[in-house]
């Protein structure tokens, strides 16, 4: 099993220091290991201007099951 993490920020303008063009979001995961690939859910929290897919109306977190291969 591997459990990890990700923080991720975007800025929407190039020079712009104005937080309502960025999102912040921390995304900690949980996957269960088995020959050459994962698999298992990842939860996300959107701090700072919600972006993206999500469930709940306001866009601030969602639920994924995600799964792959390992090379």
């Amino acid at each position: 099993m591997t459990l990890g993490g990700e923080i991720g920020f975007s800025h929407l303008a190039m020079l712009e220091t104005d937080l309502s063009n960025s999102a912040l979001s921390i995304a900690p995961y949980a996957h269960l290991d088995f020959e050459g690939g994962y698999v298992g859910p990842r939860f996300t929290l959107n701090v700072i201007d919600p972006l993206g897919f999500s469930f709940d109306a306001g866009g601030v977190w969602s639920l994924a099951l995600e799964g792959g291969a390992r090379f």
